[in-house]
């Protein structure tokens, strides 16, 4: 027995027999409270004041706040009676390198963000985040506490009853932040290794233009085009709420408010561009003819952009709401070229369609009882997510470290990678490190590690890495469950969540194959556009590419002809009528904003490009069908000389008269030829476009 028990463990083993090095665990016991008492539906974010002052929150221009009270989609021209409901200038949408960005207050990163620290150290909170920084992470813990749970699309019209009801692989695609530590505090900023080609994403810097698009009059956006001299500037900060948590403090842009929604008013404006720009965005001049030509499809519709929506952007949209105390998102639908409509979803629309509709207790107003699902899951995710980071700092002490943040499909665990950002092996690498390593650790810093220094022939030394892995089990009433039952409880019952998080004892080989193999998820190819052959046609397109005007007139390329883009999709049957975009919302979710970062330049990869698929080329076809038809329209309005009719405004005179946010002037008001927003608003009839007819079906 004694000889036994000195044997090492065997091979497959390990040296370490255990699967872990360090492992610490706990219980979320959120018990019911009592339905007599008022509820926050958001308790786990508390507001903090801002320090400085900013500017006032945006407020809709052009009459679109009819669009806030009304369900469904408002066309912007009714494509039946050609009446536009909204100013035919909304139509159009400005060339992006005509807009001139440095006009307009850029975004900032957490790391970068004085007063975001400034509150972190007032109020003792050891992290900072924004919602670009940290939506990614919470969506990677939603999808281990739901176990894959599916998203519901029962709403939806029999032409995706069959669709796929799981989240897109883009929206599950591994997330990489920095943790950038400041005097006690760690800021978490969007990071990604290797090539971040968000400048070269037109739908980035498309957010920034339709934002103002759709919020500042028509006057005051002309001056913000290159054409126009520039305005006074506002040195003020945009708005934001900050919050805080138990151990973070968060926050948020507000986009825009509307007193009259419930809550605080404040929404969020986003911008969606039809699939084949999100497809196939390097052939974007090419993409912009493609047309929505109904409420209901499987294609060229409200509904598939809609569909899309639910499975690559609701679950970022309602966790982006809830760190803003928000009440939804204003949601336009566009080509790049052209706006076809618009729609409001409130964040319990939201909620239905992620968690499954709430069960209110019928007795109890509004705000009034047991928190929301969607609140639930929320405070979880939040609560989780602190003590994951509170794991990542205890490895490598007071110093910034880069890691990624990846839950597989049907896993049951979260893996999170961490590394030093920085990291000198002569100084730390052999017993002066800050962590204790491990012994395949040691042995690689001692021999320099496998890989080469670039230019010098010398062993590289890698950093130290620690693989750590989380894992949750659902109990309701004390008896362990699957998550979606977890989920799709009624909101009163307690819902118990015990976690656990443990260090691997992995080697360090296998943890470095493990975060490569990651990585490797999160690369997607461009297309070629279609009027690019090859690579070296395409360096010198991509070289020239320049949204933001920094390379001036001297660009040899129009940009507006060709723009970057992301596609991962999936050959659809022969005799299918849709067109198979599992994976195309790989990098391409929606028009944000933040996501331009630095907007540091990258240098030619080839291994990004690659020649167009099947589907890819269908699409084109669309969009090529789509501007012939567009373009024998406009000639045939030409011809006829058929003037423009604007819903509440009887001719040309008004229309030339009409005040800037499309509300009716003074003089139309006394003459009665025209009805205020409000009035319009009541009268419209909206169709509610995702409603089954069941008794055609």
């Amino acid at each position: 027995m004694e000889e036994s028990a000195q044997r090492c463990p065997p091979p497959h083993m390990g040296r370490n027999p255990l699967a872990y090095t360090r492992r610490v665990e706990g219980l979320f016991d959120d018990s019911a409270p009592s339905s007599s008492k008022q509820c926050s539906v958001n308790n786990v974010l508390e507001d903090v004041d801002p320090p400085s002052e900013h500017k006032p929150i945006a407020q809709l221009a052009h009459g679109l706040d009819r669009v806030l009270f009304n369900p469904g989609v408002y066309w912007l021209q009714d494509p039946r009676s050609r009446v536009y409901n909204f100013t035919p200038w909304l139509e159009n949408i400005p060339k992006v390198t005509d807009f001139a960005f440095e006009r307009v207050t850029g975004f900032i990163r957490s790391s970068q963000d004085i007063d975001l620290r400034t509150l972190a150290k007032l109020h003792s909170r050891p992290y900072v985040g924004s919602t670009s920084s940290l939506t990614g992470l919470l969506s990677h813990i939603y999808f281990l506490v739901s176990d894959g749970k599916d998203v519901d699309t029962s709403v939806l019209s029999r032409a995706f009853a069959r669709e796929p009801k799981n989240f897109t692989p883009g929206q599950r695609m591994p997330v990489s932040v920095v943790l950038r530590y400041e005097d006690g505090v760690w800021a978490v900023d969007s990071g990604k290794d290797g090539e971040d080609d968000s400048q070269k994403n037109v739908l980035t810097w498309m957010g920034t233009l339709l934002e103002k698009f759709l919020t500042v009059p028509e006057p005051e956006f002309k001056t913000l085009l290159r054409s126009s001299p520039a305005p006074p500037e506002d040195n003020r900060r945009e708005a934001y709420r900050y919050a805080k948590s138990a151990r973070f403090l968060m926050r948020s842009q507000l986009d825009c408010v509307d007193p009259r929604l419930p809550g605080t008013g404040i929404f969020d404006v986003k911008t969606r561009a039809a699939i084949p720009i999100r497809l196939d965005l390097l052939n974007f001049e090419e993409n912009s003819g493609y047309l929505i030509r109904t409420l209901q499809g499987p294609l060229e519709s409200f509904e598939k952009e809609y569909y899309d929506l639910i499975r690559s952007a609701f679950l970022k949209y309602s966790f982006q709401a809830r760190i803003g105390n928000m009440d939804g998102v204003f949601v336009a639908y566009h080509n790049t070229a052209r706006v076809f409509g618009f729609q409001y979803v409130s964040l319990e629309e939201m909620d239905a369609r992620l968690f499954g509709p709430d069960e209110k207790d019928a007795g109890l107003p509004d705000g009034v009882g047991a928190p929301t699902r969607g609140a639930r899951i929320f405070e979880k995710c939040v609560k989780l997510l602190e003590r994951v980071m509170d794991e990542i700092v205890s490895v490598f002490g007071e110093r910034s470290v880069k890691c990624t943040f990846e839950t597989r499909e049907r896993a049951s665990k979260m893996n999170i990678w961490v590394e030093p950002l920085e990291w000198d092996a002569e100084e730390e690498g052999k017993g002066s490190s800050v962590v204790e390593l491990k012994g395949e650790d040691m042995k690689d810093t001692e021999q320099g590690g496998k890989g080469e220094a670039e230019g010098t022939g010398q062993k590289k030394q890698e950093p130290p890495i620690v693989q750590i892995e989380l894992e949750v089990q659902n109990f309701i009433a004390g008896e362990p469950v699957r998550a979606s039952r977890a989920i799709g409880v009624a909101p009163h019952e307690n819902w118990m969540l015990h976690w656990s998080i443990s260090h691997s004892s992995l080697e360090t080989s296998t943890i470095r194959g493990n975060l490569a193999s990651a990585k490797e998820r999160q690369f997607r190819a461009w297309n070629f556009p279609a009027n690019i052959s090859g690579h070296e046609e395409m360096e010198v397109w991509w070289n020239a590419l320049d949204f933001g005007g920094q390379k001036g007139a001297a660009s040899p390329l129009n940009v507006c002809d060709a723009v970057g883009g992301v596609s991962n999709d999936v050959v659809a049957d022969k005799g299918s009528s849709h067109v198979a975009t599992e994976g195309a919302d790989g990098l391409i979710e929606e028009e944000d904003p933040e996501a331009n970062g630095d907007r540091i330049q990258q240098p030619f990869n080839p291994r990004l490009f690659r020649q167009a698929s099947s589907n890819v080329e269908r699409l084109r076809q669309l969009s090529r069908d789509g501007r012939e038809e567009t373009l024998r329209a406009e000639a045939e309005e030409e011809a006829m000389g058929r003037e423009k009719i604007v819903w509440g405004i009887v001719g040309d005179d008004d229309l030339n008269n009409m005040a800037p946010n499309n509300e009716p002037t003074k003089q139309q008001v006394e003459d009665g030829s025209s009805t205020s927003a409000v009035a319009q608003a009541s009268e419209t009839q909206t169709v509610d476009m995702f409603e089954k007819e069941k008794d055609k079906e």
